[in-house]
């Protein structure tokens, strides 16, 4: 999927629909997987952003913690994606959460059906302020690199991330190049603000 978006673009709008559909079946015959909803994902979002510009030059006016528990969720299923060992996946959530909701005792609780809490998440998230969204990234990281290491499964929901948020993608080693995925006539929205999160 990830070497195909560049293609979409300039395609007519009833072409990239035929594509993210075939695109759907093909998934949901494999059955759940991150991997291949991640690639989905993120052929959705960007077949969406090359049909309507204007929708990711947009900038949200949501703040954190009315949105805590879809942050809390995505934070989860990163952490146990990164790692089979629920004690490392807990410590690997904590220092993504810690960072992102310091002094509060968060839950652990990675959804049984992670597709559509991720889609939930992912479109409750872009709302976010500028500032909001930096920290998230922040926290991301955090979760993602606690090990030392950045998993397959990790970088593709990162990738994923960063194009449902309208974002670059965080200073890790390995994940791709932005420039190389985003629309042309879009434009990540300026993610140093001194507004509050």
């Amino acid at each position: 999927f990830l070497l195909a978006l560049p293609g979409v673009r300039g395609r007519p709008p009833a072409e990239v629909a035929q594509l993210v559909s075939a695109a759907a079946a093909l998934v949901a015959a494999g059955g759940p997987d991150l991997q291949r909803y991640c690639g989905l994902r993120m052929l959705k979002n960007f077949a969406l952003d090359c049909v309507h510009p204007s929708r990711a030059g947009k900038t949200g006016n949501a703040r954190l913690a009315p949105l805590r528990a879809h942050a809390v969720a995505l934070l989860s299923v990163l952490a146990q994606c990164g790692s089979p060992e629920p004690a490392q996946a807990r410590k690997a959530f904590a220092a993504g959460a810690d960072h992102l909701f310091p002094r509060q005792v968060l839950p652990f609780e990675p959804p049984r059906d992670f597709s559509s809490t991720l889609d939930q998440a992912l479109a409750a998230l872009d709302r976010l302020l500028p500032a909001a969204k930096q920290l998230l990234l922040e926290a991301l990281s955090r979760t993602a690199s606690h090990d030392g290491r950045i998993t397959v499964a990790e970088a593709a929901l990162l990738q994923s991330v960063c194009l449902a948020l309208h974002c670059p993608l965080p200073a890790l080693a390995g994940l791709g190049s932005w420039a190389d995925l985003q629309p042309q006539d879009a434009s990540p929205p300026a993610l140093l603000t001194t507004e509050p999160a």
